[in-house]
């Protein structure tokens, strides 16, 4: 957001805007793709008063009544499997009637902003899919809508962040505190260079899940809500599909639901094949099994893989989000174990009951990162402390690593 007020995503939809009445003034019968990116909700979360204020005072019961709210309307809509039971509350987040008044009026302020942003931005897509309406595209245009950025944010740290570096390990949590309560009426402005919720909404904001975003071994940092919209291709109104998919998926779905082929060349040069798998077999039928079964994730060393609704998944700790060093040590062996089916919020590790599932999957992660070429692994120690985590990865992939890195090192200071 602009000092003088003007807000990205009003400035991205008019240019969205335009570009369509220019694609068809241009070529009227010819078909348009469009990717509308808003920077919302990723931080910093800066939007106007008048959007804000709507939601004063509605979070100041907190993160834990408003978690367990949002999961029972989740359960009433039927969003989530009806066997899904609510995690603890994550580690290191206190509860909220044992913050101060202060931190209470200080973390609700927080959230009021995020909700605000999160309004305003259903606002401009608004404005967007009001036009389609009025130039007579809507029916006949395909929209989806993926929600979220891998899970809520956790870089806000424990406390929040207005400005102040999250990286820095030159102020404590009282330091901290003490500096956001001064500066609260900033928080949203365009002032606020970092503007981010603290934790405790993070957990609140991924509900029913644990954990969060660049967590890749969690549903909190995988899982996200799809919208898919076409009424002229799709005559069901608000229906639920559960089948298990993939951003990889979006693709696949679009070409086989308009009735186009990917190129096998593009100016001369052969095209991977596309991965994913087409979704649209779900749409007329609910109840179809999945066809894809087989996802694995990775980010930053945290790592997981789904096969048929078992999954295995290894954190990668990086305690920098609560202001700490990264401190805890790395336990390549510390896999867990869960049933989706029966547990989708990850609450029961059946590692131990079930170690020979457990080494199935670790298996197919390992063909998955070999032929995705996830190795060698880029972990926070890597980014952050200048070193190379040894202990996870195959010799000849670190040998590698090393040799192009010095050869880039080399060539940087020609």
């Amino acid at each position: 957001m602009k000092p003088d007020g003007r807000h990205l995503s009003d400035q991205i939809t008019d240019k969205a805007i335009f570009y369509i009445d220019r694609q068809k003034k241009a070529a009227p019968d010819k078909p348009f793709f469009l990717y509308y990116a808003p920077g919302a909700t990723h931080a910093p979360h800066q939007v106007d008063r008048y959007w804000s204020d709507q939601y004063k005072g509605k979070f100041d019961k907190g993160w834990d009544a408003y978690r367990q709210e949002v999961f029972d309307r989740q359960k009433k809509l039927g969003v989530i499997p009806a066997n899904a039971v609510l995690p603890d509350r994550n580690p290191d987040i206190k509860a909220w009637d044992k913050l101060t008044p202060d931190e209470q009026k200080l973390y609700a302020r927080f959230f009021e902003v995020y909700a605000g942003y999160l309004t305003y931005t259903d606002f401009e897509i608004g404005r967007l899919v009001n036009h389609l309406k009025e130039i007579g595209q809507l029916d006949n245009t395909l929209i989806f809508i993926s929600i979220g950025d891998n899970g809520a944010s956790k870089e806000g740290t424990l406390n929040g962040d207005i400005d102040r570096d999250p990286w820095s390990k030159t102020f404590n949590e009282a330091e901290n505190i003490a500096y956001n309560l001064a500066n609260i009426d900033r928080i949203g402005t365009p002032s606020a260079a970092g503007g981010n919720y603290p934790l405790g909404w993070a957990q609140a904001a991924n509900t029913p899940f644990k954990y969060w975003k660049q967590d890749a071994n969690s549903e909190g940092g995988t899982h996200n809500p799809l919208i898919v919209y076409w009424p002229k291709g799709i005559k069901e109104k608000g229906g639920i599909r559960t089948q298990y998919g993939h951003v990889i998926d979006l693709l696949p779905t679009t070409l086989d639901l308009v009735g186009l082929k990917a190129p096998e060349e593009i100016r001369g040069i052969k095209q991977q094949p596309i991965e994913g798998t087409s979704l649209a077999y779900s749409i007329d039928d609910a109840k179809a099994p999945t066809r894809h079964t087989l996802q694995y994730y990775y980010i930053f060393g945290s790592r997981s893989i789904y096969d048929n609704g078992w999954k295995a998944e290894l954190a990668y700790p990086n305690d920098f989000n609560f202001g700490k060093p990264t401190n805890r040590p790395f336990d390549e062996n510390a896999w867990e174990l869960y049933n989706l089916n029966d547990d989708p919020t990850e609450r029961i590790d059946l590692a131990k009951k079930n170690p020979e599932k457990l080494a199935q999957l670790k298996a197919e992660y390992e063909e998955q990162a070999k032929s995705h070429h996830l190795y060698p692994y880029i972990t926070w120690d890597d980014l952050f402390g200048g070193r190379l985590h040894h202990t996870y990865l195959p010799k000849e992939y670190v040998d590698r690593w090393q040799i192009d890195r010095q050869k880039a090192q080399s060539k940087d200071s020609k």
